[in-house]
């Protein structure tokens, strides 16, 4: 397991003001454990960032309850379950910050079968806690794109890619998501984001969309025909095909993902900056400098791959 947190201070800057920054974006990322009963990369926002000073908007970018997110109340894990999600929710609970929690594989009961009820699940316990400035989205298992304007120059688009690999039983044509299809889904985010020009987009989800990294279908030939060679156990077991995304063409935009923390887009953007980001939340890294992408393209498309695997 991946996991991260990195903090950006995005290019928007105030004219003539002793705080440059309008809008503060903290990235936390496979999130879904604690040590001794705590997270060090959350204890590390709390020290290194007042929370009430400021726009500050976090985001937890999926995976936020290993290993296979959150069982019913009967269920004797449940405790720790519950315990790895309140402490999320707790970084946010009583400041001036909002904080949006978007499901990753492990939250889909580890991309297995269940994982659809098991991730509304993990909806309906964050929205019990009826915080105003602390959100599950999307909602329902839906795919999304939700599109949340942070302030007047910023639109945050939140997606659930868990949704677009999930092989088991997920929300279809008959459900009540407002995109049933991945056509539908794709189309739906150039909508936003055409209904939204000028402003500096920013797409969060759990995979990535294109990578250059193993989850990108990127491995040396060893690792293709035995690709848990890697590990302690040293396992010899024949790869299985898995999906991929890779988005492409809008011209501002910002992209993070929880699987390669925020430092998988490759490099053929007309603008590169901040490639070192990558963390983990579980395991203690905190950066600042994440990886930002401008593309020169205006037409959008999302597509899927069977190349990778999942993590």
């Amino acid at each position: 397991m991946a996991a991260f947190a990195t903090m950006t201070q995005l290019p928007v800057m105030a004219q003539q003001t002793n705080d440059s920054v309008l809008q503060r974006i903290i990235l936390i990322g496979d999130a879904g454990e604690l040590q001794n009963g705590r997270n060090a990369v959350i204890d590390a926002v709390k020290q290194r960032i007042d929370l009430d000073k400021g726009n500050n908007t976090v985001l937890f970018l999926g995976d936020n309850i290993y290993p296979k997110g959150l069982p019913p109340e009967v269920a004797q894990n449940y405790p720790g379950a519950k315990a790895i999600i309140d402490y999320q929710i707790n970084l946010i609970r009583g400041t001036n910050a909002n904080g949006y929690i978007i499901p990753g594989n492990h939250d889909w009961k580890k991309q297995g079968p269940g994982g659809w009820e098991t991730v509304q699940r993990q909806q309906r316990y964050v929205d019990s806690q009826y915080l105003a400035n602390v959100q599950f989205f999307p909602k329902d298992a839906c795919p999304g794109p939700v599109g949340i304007p942070l302030g007047d120059q910023l639109l945050l688009i939140i997606m659930d890619s868990e949704w677009w690999l999930h092989q088991y039983e997920k929300p279809g044509l008959t459900s009540s998501c407002d995109c049933k299809t991945e056509d539908e889904v794709t189309t739906a985010i150039t909508d936003v984001i055409l209904r939204n020009p000028g402003r500096l987009v920013v797409f969060a989800t759990h995979h990535p969309f294109r990578s250059y990294g193993p989850h990108g279908g990127y491995y040396t030939l060893k690792q293709h025909i035995f690709p848990f060679t890697d590990r302690p156990e040293s396992l010899a077991v024949y790869s299985a095909a898995c999906y991929r995304f890779y988005l492409s063409g809008y011209p501002r935009r910002v992209w993070y993902d929880g699987r390669y923390s925020t430092s998988a887009l490759p490099k053929n953007g007309q603008e590169c900056r901040s490639c070192n980001s990558r963390g983990t939340a579980s395991r203690l890294r905190f950066r600042t400098r994440p990886y930002i992408a401008v593309y020169p393209r205006r037409s959008l498309s999302l597509h899927r791959k069977r190349r990778g695997c999942e993590g």
